[in-house]
């Protein structure tokens, strides 16, 4: 069972990564089947060993993954399919430690991806984004300056405390306003589409409210639903959308470094000291 399930999941991971780089979306069969399986070998291996506990422990890491989910799609961090995937990989992990190396590994690698991604995004669509970034730094400059502030104070408690992770999280202060600028002008330049409605899917985000005659589709986070884009190719009603960055190749990564090193920030606060 302990090689049985990563291979399993690393399996899925990547069928999920492709299809999510490819198309933009991840099938439920996908998530649906993996939370099946996972489930059911929890269940074999209670039945093998008569004790319910490893059953039990799965359905309740499913139940935490579920709650974690849930924020974040509420918080519109993840789109639906992310979300599901999340929950679904939820009774893969057997022990808190496990399951917060994951999480703490996803930050890291989400925040070097984003960056990597979006760095792409912005040479490919230089022109939009010199075009933008002006206007949007000038909306952040408060931010930047609480960042600058805050950084500031971590730092001296980092050499009055000798407490390294403080040092680091000044550091991800100070350059978080300066990171947010750049993703933002990227959203802005190069994430935001004009698309017929031909060839919508279901999903799709609206940038705003669209009016067709007297009805009105709403831009929501869950996104277009099949009613309403039968509803937009009857109008021919072309609309702009936001795409996002495909996010499955951050799960694949983090949970191969899990299995492999463990907890990433570990090793970087020792490389730091």
């Amino acid at each position: 069972m302990d090689y049985l399930i990563p291979v399993l999941v690393g399996v899925w991971l990547i069928a999920a990564a492709f299809t999510d780089l490819k198309k933009r979306e991840v099938p439920d069969w996908l998530n649906f089947s993996l939370l099946a399986i996972l489930l059911g070998i929890k269940g074999v291996e209670s039945i093998l060993s008569m004790n319910v506990l490893p059953l039990v422990y799965a359905i309740a890491w499913a139940g935490i993954f579920f709650v974690i989910a849930i924020a974040l799609y509420y918080g519109r961090i993840f789109a639906g399919g992310d979300a599901k995937l999340l929950i679904a990989l939820g009774p893969a992990f057997s022990s808190f430690t496990s399951a917060s190396n994951f999480f703490l590994n996803s930050l890291i690698v989400a925040s070097f991806y984003g960056v990597a991604w979006s760095i792409g995004l912005a040479i490919a669509n230089r022109k939009k984004f010199k075009k933008n970034i002006f206007d949007i730094s000038k909306k952040t400059f408060a931010m930047r300056i609480i960042g600058i502030i805050a950084a500031f104070v971590l730092l001296i408690l980092s050499a009055l405390t000798k407490f390294a992770e403080l040092s680091v999280l000044g550091v991800v202060m100070l350059s978080f306003p300066y990171i947010y600028t750049f993703v933002k002008t990227v959203e802005v330049s190069c994430l935001i589409k004009k698309v017929s409605p031909e060839k919508l899917t279901e999903g799709d985000w609206l940038v705003s409210n669209v009016r067709l005659g007297k009805k009105i589709i709403k831009a929501k986070f869950s996104g277009l639903n099949s009613q309403e884009i039968n509803f937009l190719r009857k109008g021919k009603k072309s609309v702009l959308i936001k795409e996002g960055i495909p996010f499955v190749p951050v799960f694949l990564i983090s949970f191969l470094a899990t299995i492999i090193f463990g907890n990433f920030f570990f090793w970087i606060i020792q490389g730091i000291l």
